[in-house]
């Protein structure tokens, strides 16, 4: 079941699964598997009420996510980088 989230979380300080991935520099569904891992605090809208979710039950629902939480994770991901790019120029 939902919990309430803290009383002193203000709409400002609240951002959607895509502010959230622009803060952390990566895609949607990695914001989202970051939220069922337990990294971040996924709150939604029960009702016209805010709360937390627990568990799966936030599926089919908006995620809403604490910016601060947000920024203090992008501050501790460390991405591995991908593949290098093929560039069209030769390196000879």
């Amino acid at each position: 079941m939902a919990k309430r989230p803290p009383t002193e979380l203000r709409a400002i300080d609240l951002v959607d699964a895509h502010g959230a991935m622009r803060i952390l520099g990566c895609t949607r569904s990695r914001v989202h598997q970051y939220a069922n891992e337990g990294r971040l605090t996924t709150y939604f809208f029960l009702d016209g009420d805010l709360v937390e979710a627990e568990g799966q039950e936030r599926a089919g629902q908006i995620s809403i996510f604490n910016r601060y939480e947000v920024g203090n994770l992008a501050a501790s991901i460390h991405h591995k980088g991908g593949r290098p790019r093929k560039t069209s120029l030769s390196t000879s």
